[in-house]
């Protein structure tokens, strides 16, 4: 049995588990808003996970960035359709700056 997520059963806000398309195949203006925010819909204090040479990791976001911007030493594009971030680890507070498509959201940790 193969599930197709389509737009009667999915509500604003939810964040889909695959690109959604309708019965046809093809993937509706509704469901490509949808995805598409879901990719990008980070803010400040959100807690995201990160793949690092080590594995992946996770921390939060501490910034969202809608510019060019310098980080450690190197440029990084970012624009208010395609924002980047940055991100503070967890475990080592070191801070990094991704692309929404290299971030996943994670649950809160209890008691934050």
């Amino acid at each position: 049995m193969i599930l197709v997520a389509t737009d009667a059963n999915i509500k604003q806000g939810d964040v889909p588990w695959m690109v959604p398309t309708d019965t046809v195949g093809t993937t509706s203006a509704f469901s490509r808003r949808a995805y598409a925010s879901s990719m990008t819909d980070f803010s400040t204090g959100d807690r995201v996970s990160w793949a690092t040479s080590q594995g992946r990791t996770q921390g939060k976001v501490i910034e969202k960035k809608t510019s060019d911007f310098d980080f450690a030493g190197q440029t990084f594009h970012a624009s208010k359709d395609e924002p980047a971030f940055i991100v503070k680890s967890e475990k080592t507070d070191a801070e990094a700056a991704h692309k929404a498509s290299a971030l996943r959201k994670l649950s809160p940790r209890k008691g934050d």
